[in-house]
């Protein structure tokens, strides 16, 4: 867990507790936490996914940190800058954005993966009326593609809101994903699917037309949701091909995303603030 003293407190001083005290009291209440977390997260990795479980053992992040907030919420920092990854009320912020799934999601046909056929929100081509109509869409899909794993935290109870066979999740930051295994209990994640019949994907690299024709063809998966969580390059430049990021958010999302910047990037400075952590 990062040192929270010092110059970086003025760049994070508002996600921090006023009181000094009380705030080092907060981290000594979770340090404990979040090192068992650690440890369960680890294991479920080697367990589940050996190889790229001995990579993170492996792994030792060069500027990016877990800090606990003044709601003893867990964020994540860079220590070099100051800049944190999501807003002060970071559980309350992801929530929020979890509850505004639709907003942030995008359909995609793996039938038709070798033409790499998205649809935008509108799925008349799968013989539905629009998506906001769907009655238990949830039930639609068989498969979810995330796009930004960040905290994780929030992963679980995406998934339980779906009846999934696959999940596909991209993090090609290895700093955020490290991070990751201190917030989320991937152990919960990693059981609640085999339980499932989930067949679990991670991938650190960002070759999404490959992986997806691959998906297809190695599974039995029809349809597809895309939800982006995080924001990079690569993840705008890819669901921009479904006009989603294209056209302008209505009342409704704005209200939803609250246009926090780790939610909509609309340019390249907003970019930055994800990049900092890499």
């Amino acid at each position: 867990m990062v040192n929270t003293r010092g110059k970086m407190l003025n760049y994070i001083s508002e996600h921090l507790h006023s009181d000094e005290q009380k705030q080092k009291q907060l981290e000594a209440d979770l340090a404990s936490n979040l090192k068992s977390n650690f440890n369960r997260s680890i294991n479920a990795f080697l367990k589940h996914i050996p190889t790229l479980g001995e990579q993170l053992k492996q792994f030792r992040p060069h500027s990016t940190s877990v800090f606990v907030n003044k709601y003893a919420q867990l964020n994540i920092v860079n220590f070099t800058t100051g800049n944190v990854l999501y807003p002060v009320d970071c559980d309350r912020a992801i929530a929020n954005q979890i509850a505004c799934w639709e907003q942030r999601s995008v359909a995609y046909d793996l039938s038709n993966a070798s033409a790499m056929r998205m649809y935008d929100n509108d799925l008349n081509d799968l013989g539905i009326q629009h998506f906001a109509k769907i009655k238990d869409k949830q039930h639609v899909f068989d498969t979810l593609i995330l796009l930004g794993i960040g905290s994780g935290k929030y992963i679980i109870d995406l998934i339980k809101a779906f009846q999934l066979k696959f999940l596909l999740m991209y993090e090609p930051n290895w700093q955020l994903l490290y991070c990751s295994l201190s917030i989320c209990d991937w152990r919960e994640i990693f059981d609640y699917c085999q339980a499932h019949n989930i067949t679990i994907f991670i991938q650190t690299s960002t070759e999404f037309e490959n992986d997806l024709k691959e998906l297809a063809s190695s599974t039995d998966g029809k349809h597809a949701l895309i939800y982006q969580h995080l924001h990079t390059r690569d993840f705008d430049a890819f669901v921009r091909d479904t006009r989603f990021n294209m056209r302008a958010l209505t009342e409704h999302e704005k209200q939803c995303a609250e246009l926090e910047i780790w939610q909509p990037a609309a340019n390249l400075k907003d970019w930055k603030r994800y990049d900092e952590h890499s």
